[in-house]
């Protein structure tokens, strides 16, 4: 290939399964490999999508730290600025609050490549801690560009003074799934015991409190009394609050839904999983752009969502999916009876979802976006032009 390539980094926390990894991994795998030369650097080489780097050679630095204020990771952020030096990076793309913290500021002082920080949440930290909103802030500002996945979090940003600062909304992208055949195999309703006619509504997302599931349950008994036969799968792990789960499994039991709710657990098998739903529900309090409901929708599966951050970009009310107001199980709960009783209207809702994924948010639109970018910075700062691409979206 080229040694012209433009030599990019981009830098993750770890290789677990969430929608950020996910992101990453799509955006790493799909440059065009014969204009960038795609390197990656993390915080804990662990995780199950580290293979899927590997699988196609991209190489991987850690720099572990345990704590971003010890004298150990200055060291790792010393030795970071020297591979930067010495490989001659060009672009470094921090995803999320550790690396940008991790990254910008050392390569604003001790490098010239340009700088990317990425902000994908909506201050999920600034509500526990003040002082981590203030610091991811400073750490924005020493960045040429800041990307978000949402305008509900480019927003956020400008609250926090970044006002004056370049940022850009690229929203998440995936690979577009064939459309579903009619399948004469339910491998997940048979796992789960699960009649093939019964209605089945799943929430796929991790077991975190900012996920609104207690709301869910609340609807889920209320949805039984009309139709007994429906089933509820929430698809999930719970890593990062593991008592959450068991505080679920509880209300669940206290509602008399034993039997009727399934916790999956973290699962590798959404699509088909998505193959074999009636409904996808994303009962967020909090949410900036959701993978959850890209795929849900991507499947041509009817989608019910709370009304916060970017969820009313993706969904319009009535036209490609329902809102519903967060914290409220009884608007929830209508949503989720109407479609139930109208097939017909859950299946428009399905298609018109599909429509707008394949047209707003394939995993080629959000590599072109990613591309010209990084390019349109580099140009910016060296003054160099760079050719691009076009892709097929």
């Amino acid at each position: 290939m080229s040694s012209n390539r433009i030599k990019v980094l981009k830098f993750l926390t770890h290789f677990g399964i969430g929608g950020t990894e996910r992101q990453f991994l799509y955006a790493a795998r799909g440059l065009d490999r014969s204009r960038f030369d795609v390197r990656v650097g993390c915080l804990a080489r662990i995780g199950p999508f580290l293979k899927d780097l590997q699988a196609v050679n991209i190489p991987v630095s850690e720099y572990p730290t345990s704590s971003l204020y010890s004298c150990r990771t200055l060291r790792a952020q010393m030795r970071f600025v020297r591979d930067i030096r010495r490989e001659q990076i060009q672009i470094i793309h921090a995803y999320g609050f550790y690396p940008n913290l991790f990254t910008i500021l050392p390569a604003a002082v001790g490098t010239k490549c340009v700088r990317i920080a990425s902000v994908r949440d909506l201050g999920v930290f600034s509500d526990r801690n003040r002082i981590r909103s203030m610091t991811q802030a400073m750490a924005c500002r020493f960045a040429d560009c800041v990307i978000t996945n949402s305008s509900a979090a480019r927003e956020w940003l400008l609250k926090q003074g970044l006002g004056g600062h370049d940022i850009h909304v690229i929203p998440n992208g995936i690979a577009i799934p064939r459309e579903s055949d009619y399948r004469n195999d339910f491998p997940v309703r048979s796992e789960f015991q699960i009649d093939r006619s019964a209605p089945l509504i799943a929430v796929i997302s991790r077991l975190v409190r900012t996920k609104g599931l207690e709301y869910f349950l609340e609807a889920a008994a209320a949805v039984t009394a009309r139709f007994p036969s429906a089933r509820f799968l929430i698809v999930g792990g719970a890593c990062a609050e593991p008592e959450h789960r068991a505080e679920l499994e509880n209300r669940t039991a206290q509602l008399n839904l034993n039997g009727k709710v399934i916790f999956t657990g973290a699962r590798n098998d959404v699509s088909q999983i998505l193959r074999e739903v009636d409904i996808s529900v994303l009962p967020s309090l909090s949410e900036s752009f959701s993978n959850t409901l890209l795929e849900s929708m991507a499947h041509g599966v009817p989608v019910i969502a709370t009304s916060v951050g970017g969820n009313p970009e993706i969904i319009t009310d009535g036209v490609n999916g329902l809102l519903v107001p967060p914290r409220d199980p009884a608007e929830l709960t209508l949503a989720m009876n109407t479609l139930l009783e109208s097939p017909e209207l859950a299946r428009r809702l399905g298609k018109a979802a599909r429509e707008k994924v394949v047209r707003e948010y394939s995993l080629e639109r959000l590599l072109q976006r990613t591309e010209d970018l990084y390019t349109s910075l580099l140009e910016r700062v060296t003054g160099l032009q760079y050719s691009a691409r076009h892709r097929s979206a």
